[in-house]
């Protein structure tokens, strides 16, 4: 058992670490624009804890082009049409928009990277209790 809970922490750090790696680089890239909502998906139904607003937003890229994308509103934060938000674009993909929020871009990587660190810290720790790293192995 300890095996596969070592297993599935260092896959979840791994995918953490190329979440964080694939943020990164698009922050590298990113280029700060605001933009203007053109309409708000409206949903039927009560929203679930996990559920984003779907947002049609239009703006100008540095260069003049002029892009229309879709990007995810928190359930906490209302929008309407003709409101400007501020948004972080990849010039090279200018459909790839985030919001600038500390927890909209990092709290995907950083969840998978503190779950599997917790698993592989708790195996670690049953192995150091159960007594595995002071047996001398047997010879034969």
């Amino acid at each position: 058992m300890r095996r596969f809970l070592s297993l599935v922490g260092v896959v979840l750090l791994s995918i953490g670490l190329y979440q964080a790696n694939e943020l990164s680089s698009f922050l590298a890239r990113a280029t700060p624009v605001t933009a203007v909502v053109t309409s708000v998906e409206v949903r039927s139904g009560p929203p679930k804890p996990t559920q984003n607003t779907p947002v049609h937003v239009r703006f100008s890229l540095p260069g003049g082009e002029e892009v229309a994308a879709i990007t995810h509103m928190p359930l906490l934060r209302k929008v309407k049409d003709g409101d400007s938000i501020s948004l972080l674009v990849d010039p090279s993909n200018p459909q790839v928009v985030k919001l600038p929020f500390l927890s909209e871009l990092w709290a995907t990587p950083l969840a998978y990277l503190l779950s599997g660190l917790v698993l592989v810290c708790a195996v670690l720790f049953l192995k150091v209790r159960s007594g595995d790293f002071n047996r001398v192995p047997e010879t034969r």
